[in-house]
């Protein structure tokens, strides 16, 4: 299949968490498991910050792992620019053996996490975030537009840049949920002043 042996340690385990990939074919593996399940591609990135940000493997392993994949004809790159990569059937193959080969836990993180960044990505292309300095900390502007038409707009402070991270991901995880929620408060707010 990919060659080497499932059980030894090869892998730069810098930034990996117990459970995580220290097998340079296991990385291999996973990264042909999610090109196959989510049955689209995947740009370069979004694989790396997929895997990274569940401490799943290291970001150079994940690097190397793509390169030799695509030597290899595992995976094909679909798209210069955004250097996307698609699953081959050689690719599929390696993939059907992952049942056995890696936990569930880890193949299950890594769909989670590469769904999550995909739908971050196309949020944050549908609605505005603007961050500005301001005094002692910064100031975060929210849009969501739907139609053409605004239908929320906030701005809130901000005392350091990791609450605006937060609040940024906050917003782009569930935009509607925010605008339901502010509607709500407004609402309530307002049958009580009655």
């Amino acid at each position: 299949m990919l060659g080497g042996d499932s059980n030894r340690f090869d892998a730069f385990s810098d930034g990996i968490e117990p459970g995580g990939l220290r097998n340079r074919d296991e990385i291999k593996l996973l990264i042909c498991y999610m090109l196959k399940s989510l049955g689209k591609e995947i740009p370069k990135k979004l694989i790396c910050d997929s895997l990274t940000l569940e401490s799943l493997a290291n970001y150079f392993e994940i690097n190397n792992a793509i390169s030799e994949l695509e030597k290899a004809g595992h995976v094909i790159k679909t798209d210069e620019e955004s250097e996307s990569y698609a699953v081959s059937e050689s690719g599929e193959t390696i993939a059907q053996g992952l049942d056995v080969m890696l936990p569930r836990t880890v193949r299950e993180k890594a769909i989670s996490a590469v769904l999550k960044l995909t739908t971050l990505a196309r949020r944050e292309l549908e609605n505005n975030i603007h961050v500005e300095k301001s005094g002692s900390g910064y100031h975060i502007t929210f849009s969501s537009v739907e139609n053409g038409e605004e239908i929320i707009g906030i701005r809130l402070f901000a005392s350091d840049m990791m609450q605006i991270e937060r609040l940024r991901e906050g917003f782009l995880l569930n935009p509607s949920r925010v605008y339901e929620a502010v509607i709500n408060a407004l609402s309530e707010n307002a049958k009580e002043d009655i």
